[in-house]
């Protein structure tokens, strides 16, 4: 992980994500890597997302919990659990993350472009209109 992002790739296609690489994968997309993409085992698309914070946190300069779960809160938009059946691949489940609750210790999620307004902020930063004298 760390070697692909000294070619500064404008997106990172990482197969699976099993240990300490995911930290690593985390400070990436937070730091102007969108638009990536990985795998990670989980039993449903909710649990995708501690999973991957635990992942992080094998990482030998772990970061405290809540801020592991921050940054997957700020990396991560979209989570699809897909399972196999019938021979082939089926999404079973698809979450937008709105955010962390530390004191409970849940995942904020929503169906896909279904996110409350009264959750974190848009992930595209927007500014008022400046008034430009002449």
């Amino acid at each position: 992980m760390r070697h692909a992002l000294r070619h500064r790739p404008d997106h990172i296609v990482v197969g699976e994500v099993r240990g300490g690489e995911a930290a690593d994968l985390l400070q990436a997309l937070n730091t102007g890597h969108g638009g990536s993409l990985t795998t990670i085992h989980a039993n449903n698309a909710r649990s995708a997302l501690s999973r991957l914070a635990s992942c992080a946190m094998q990482a030998g300069d772990a970061l405290p919990w809540e801020v592991t779960c921050r940054g997957v809160v700020d990396g991560i938009a979209l989570v699809l659990h897909v399972a196999r059946r019938s021979g082939g691949r089926f999404v079973e489940d698809a979450l937008e993350v709105c955010g962390y609750d530390a004191p409970t210790g849940h995942w904020i999620t929503a169906p896909p472009g279904e996110r409350p307004d009264t959750q974190r902020e848009s992930r595209t930063h927007t500014h008022p209109p400046k008034e430009v004298k002449a």
